[in-house]
């Protein structure tokens, strides 16, 4: 997701308002919760995103449907609409989430497997993970029947690849190449 930097702005001092009001967590949960309601509901978003609607619409609209969230989330969200910037709501909420992230030194293990795993196996590979990476992993196990077999891991910028598909295409690529002289 390419970021404005104003919403990068935004979300840094979100950040820095919930450490003074030792709300991080509450708002890192709010965070989550604005993101995947607007990636739900693309209506929501056009609603934010439409220049047409007064600040009052917007306002009472964006209110209602976020009431469940903490304080600190709703005063971002006033004051992302008095500031005509409501519609960097998805971007802030995003870069908070990798910023606390960051803080917390959490990064996302993401299995891609053919078939759901189970928590022991999980649990195996991501020991095996924490030798490569000290951050605290938390995992996402995404389901790719086109992989055949095995896993592919990704924590942050490092994969690694332990698919049957990959093997499979390795040994193509072997068996092709034309390795005669004549």
């Amino acid at each position: 997701m390419k970021l404005n930097p104003s919403a990068k702005r935004y979300s840094k001092a979100l950040l820095l308002h919930g450490i003074e009001l030792q709300a991080l967590e509450a708002i890192s949960t709010d965070m989550n919760v604005i993101l995947d309601t607007l990636d739900e509901n693309p209506e929501l978003k056009s609603l934010i995103n439409n220049p047409t609607l007064t600040k009052g619409d917007k306002q009472q609209v964006v209110l209602e449907v976020f009431k469940s969230l903490n304080e600190p989330s709703i005063d971002i969200i006033k004051l992302l609409i008095n500031k005509n910037r409501i519609n960097l709501l998805d971007q802030i909420a995003f870069k908070y989430i990798e910023l606390y992230n960051e803080l917390y030194q959490k990064k996302e293990a993401t299995i891609i497997s053919a078939f759901p795993l189970n928590k022991s196996i999980q649990e195996k590979i991501i020991d095996k993970a924490k030798l490569f990476s000290s951050s605290n992993l938390t995992v996402i196990n995404i389901i790719d029947p086109s992989i055949i077999g095995g896993f592919i891991l990704r924590i942050g910028d490092l994969l690694y690849d332990a698919s049957l598909s990959k093997k499979l295409d390795k040994l193509k690529k072997e068996l092709t190449q034309n390795n005669y002289t004549t």
